[in-house]
């Protein structure tokens, strides 16, 4: 009895117009079906305006509103009801179209929070081919340069993430240059976690078997292995388009390495300094 005389007083609330606007502050505001909060249909995302009834209810612990014609609740911690002070007014209804589903299946939740990403970056050569372009050259190594393509899956409720890339690392000197294609699987953990802010930290395995060195016109190719370790800071991450930059440190070791007449080197890498640009998918 108690139930429905608290729909009854939301119905009669919201259909007189006794209305006001709102707007979402949480990451995702759940909506729910019932008073009791305890059947939840869906979540807004933050930064959305609302209309919201006039009188909280459960002792001021949460609102009605109206989706698709249909009554629902949140938690009036939830929202808020001006943006920088500044009252809200003249939002758009709500719509089933703006309550995404909690039930989604893995599939939908693996496409809503994957992001293609492309970066750039610039590396240390490392001590073997310094000492290499010291000895052969009589003359300072360039460092090297490193282009990746990337698929994410950054959930924006979960602090951890994980990146597949593929990547090109290159560097020419006037008698010696050394390429690779790279592949990485990288693990990642935010700090902080915001819809306009993350920091993270990451960690990735790295493993070619197309590592080529050539020396004064003569080749040499292998496999090297290695790791990417360092923090990165992200604008607008969970945003159609964000961007990104990166600090770290990168080594790669080589194995397998035909043999030259001068010599190839057993390592390469060192600080690291990048930034990129990632899409939503």
């Amino acid at each position: 009895m108690k139930k429905l005389l608290v729909l009854i007083f939301s119905l009669t609330q919201l259909s007189s117009l006794a209305y006001r606007f709102a707007v979402t502050k949480s990451r995702q505001t759940i909506v729910y079906a019932d008073v009791n909060l305890s059947a939840p249909i869906g979540y807004i995302r933050s930064g959305r305006k609302i209309k919201v009834g006039d009188n909280d209810l459960k002792q001021g612990t949460i609102v009605p509103l109206v989706v698709s014609g249909k009554i629902a609740y949140v938690r009036t911690n939830d929202i808020s009801y001006s943006i920088d002070g500044t009252k809200l007014e003249h939002v758009p209804e709500l719509t089933d179209h703006d309550v995404k589903t909690i039930f989604t299946n893995d599939a939908q939740r693996l496409r809503e929070n994957s992001f293609f990403s492309l970066d750039y970056s610039r590396l240390e050569v490392g001590t073997d081919w310094d000492s290499f372009q010291a000895q052969y050259a009589n003359e300072t190594s360039p460092a090297f340069n490193r282009i990746n393509l990337a698929i994410e899956y950054r959930d924006p409720k979960h602090r951890h993430g994980f990146k597949i890339s593929l990547g090109y690392l290159f560097a020419s000197a006037t008698y010696s240059s050394i390429n690779s294609i790279l592949g990485e699987l990288q693990y990642q953990y935010r700090f902080i976690n915001r819809n306009s802010f993350v920091a993270e930290g990451y960690f990735g395995a790295i493993l070619t078997g197309d590592f080529e060195q050539e020396n004064f016109g003569e080749k040499a190719t292998g496999m090297a292995y290695g790791y990417n370790i360092g923090g990165r800071i992200r604008i607008a991450p969970y945003s159609r388009i964000g961007f990104y930059g990166q600090a770290g440190i990168s080594t790669l070791y080589t194995s397998s390495m035909d043999t030259l007449v001068t010599e190839t080197v057993s390592s390469v890498g060192g600080v690291t300094i990048g930034a990129g640009i990632s899409f939503r998918l």
